[in-house]
């Protein structure tokens, strides 16, 4: 029986953001990726990709996004109980924006930029994003 990987998926990932925040996606290395997780390089492109299946992370964003957007959606509901006078959103037209949150969060590292210039575009996203979504739910 294959054994659960989702540990040691769990362990790359969290190996992996570390690399590119410390080195940005230009300049990251599956070598040290795999010393922070106790993995050789090799070990990783196993774990990683398989011929059939591609790698289970090339729907990463999609997926994050979907996930956002499923607790935001159950979220609603209960801000409507409590008093909230929130405009309705169709499905589709949250998961464009949450979409273009997410992936808008993601630049930074695709870019390799230095941890002080992610957290000051991050500040920026929070600036421009916030007072839409204020906007856009009647906040």
């Amino acid at each position: 029986m294959p054994r659960d990987k989702t540990r040691s998926h769990q362990k790359v990932l969290e190996a992996a953001r570390e690399e590119f925040m410390e080195y940005g996606y230009e300049n990251a290395s599956m070598r040290r990726i795999g010393q922070r997780c106790d993995m050789t390089a090799a070990g990783l492109y196993r774990l990683l990709l398989t011929k059939a299946q591609g790698s289970p992370y090339e729907n990463f964003l999609h997926d994050l996004t979907q996930k956002h957007q499923d607790r935001m959606l159950s979220f609603l509901p209960m801000l409507r109980e409590r008093g909230y006078a929130l405009r309705p959103i169709d499905p589709q037209e949250l998961h464009l924006l949450v979409s273009a949150y997410t992936t808008a969060m993601f630049e930074p590292v695709v870019h390799g930029y230095s941890k002080e210039e992610a957290f000051r575009c991050l500040e920026t996203l929070e600036a421009f994003f916030l007072p839409g979504w204020k906007q856009l739910l009647g906040f």
